[in-house]
């Protein structure tokens, strides 16, 4: 249940099971030692704040059938260096990667994004290209100030026909991008 694993400061790996389907809010919030998490399968939704200042972090590769990562679900896993999304992915929460400003190189968004929430990665100092792939015709609800700060980044490529407008702040500060 919510804050199960909270400040569990001994906590190395986790392995879920495959009959877990979502994890809650703030499960494994501010576990430091953290380093790695096998995902199961059947894992379909990550709560808010559910790894939130697990600093010890470092790479992130999401099983084929999540959809969803919640609001601040990964914030300020300052040690996060990759992150690989599945094909499936659809919702990226609000300030879901703030802060992870080790994430380096290639970020791919996938072709089933249909939201992309406010600062989801403002401050990912490391990300150098964002790819997105060839899209569904869904439109893509994206929030604002999502990149803003990835002072890193020199190219975007691929921006859907179906983002229905870049918000205000999309990449702000972004000073190599332009």
């Amino acid at each position: 249940g919510t804050e199960t694993f909270e400040h569990c400061i001994s906590l190395l790996k986790i392995q879920f099971n495959e009959s877990l389907m979502q994890l809650p809010y703030y499960g494994f919030y501010n576990c430091t030692k953290l380093e790695e998490i096998q995902f199961n399968k059947g894992m379909i939704s990550i709560g808010s704040n559910c790894f939130e200042k697990c600093i010890s972090l470092r790479k992130l590769v999401f099983n084929e059938s999540l959809t969803t990562i919640n609001n601040n679900a990964f914030e300020f896993c300052n040690s996060l260096e990759s992150v690989t999304f599945n094909e499936n992915l659809e919702t990226i929460g609000r300030m879901a990667f703030y802060y992870c400003y080790r994430i380096d190189g290639l970020l791919n968004m996938t072709n089933k994004i249909k939201s992309i929430g406010d600062q989801a990665f403002a401050n990912c100092h490391k990300i150098s290209s964002i790819h997105y792939t060839e899209y569904d015709s869904n439109d893509i609800e994206t929030g604002s100030y999502v990149f803003q700060n990835c002072i890193g980044l020199t190219d975007v490529l691929n921006i859907p026909e179906n983002v229905r407008s870049v918000p205000e702040g999309y990449f702000s500060n972004c000073i190599n991008l332009f």
